[in-house]
């Protein structure tokens, strides 16, 4: 076995190990990608992410007040306004949860509320990074 598939077989194991066992949650950008996010138990926060859905939610309203209250109001109650609605929701908890931590850089990786790596856009390294840390402890 090569050492480039040993370090691949040794970083899936441990992404796996983290994932299974904590809650692991990623803020980003949709500016600052990150990758070899693991499939499962990983809740990844796009801090940029309410753009979308209220650029849908306004684009092309009335300029008068009344008429845009009436096409906003029509839109939030249909379907794709609910589901627009509910994209928003989620958006700013991000948002929320990432001032709630007082995080200070981005990317973040977060493992159980109470361990950050900043600034590695790969989370699979992020999380060895941390699983290391808590090992040491």
């Amino acid at each position: 076995m090569t050492n480039f598939k040993r370090s691949l077989l040794a970083t899936v194991m441990t992404v796996a190990s983290v994932t299974c066992t904590a809650e692991v949650t990623v803020y980003t950008t949709s500016f600052l990608p990150v990758r070899n996010v693991p499939a499962d138990g990983v809740q990844l926060y796009y801090l940029d992410a309410p753009k979308k859905p209220m650029s849908a939610l306004s684009i092309g309203l009335p300029d008068t007040l009344d008429e845009a209250k009436v096409v906003a109001v029509a839109r939030i109650n249909s379907e794709k306004g609910k589901r627009l609605l509910g994209d928003l929701k989620r958006a700013y908890q991000g948002i929320v949860n990432a001032w709630r931590h007082q995080l200070t850089d981005l990317p973040a990786v977060m493992v159980d509320d109470r361990y950050v790596v900043y600034g590695v856009y790969d989370v699979g390294k992020a999380l060895s990074m941390i699983k290391e840390y808590r090992g040491q402890k």
